[in-house]
């Protein structure tokens, strides 16, 4: 699922859908296309936990690029973890 988290911003976070297409092999550029021509978004940002370096893959061979680590940025079973933004440009 791409979704559109901010109105005012054409920017949508997106690794779940991505990383799920393309463990179906359907084609993971080809979602991101949609989702700048669908939804007229001019990035797509995605977060990506630093123990799953496939996921982080799976992005980069889309094109997108580390843009950040955001240190303590969830909470997870009751600890805060460090995660790596990527982002994808139109």
């Amino acid at each position: 699922m791409v979704y559109h988290a901010d109105p005012l911003v054409p920017a949508a976070p997106a690794a779940p859908a991505i990383c799920a297409v393309a463990r179906r092999g359907l084609g993971e550029r080809r979602v991101c296309g949609h989702a700048f021509e669908e939804f007229g978004l001019v990035k797509i940002t995605a977060h990506v936990f630093p123990h799953n370096p496939a996921s982080a893959r799976v992005l980069e061979k889309c094109g997108f690029q580390q843009e950040g680590f955001l240190r303590q940025h969830f909470l997870k079973d009751g600890r805060f973890i460090d995660v790596r933004l990527f982002g994808l440009l139109r």
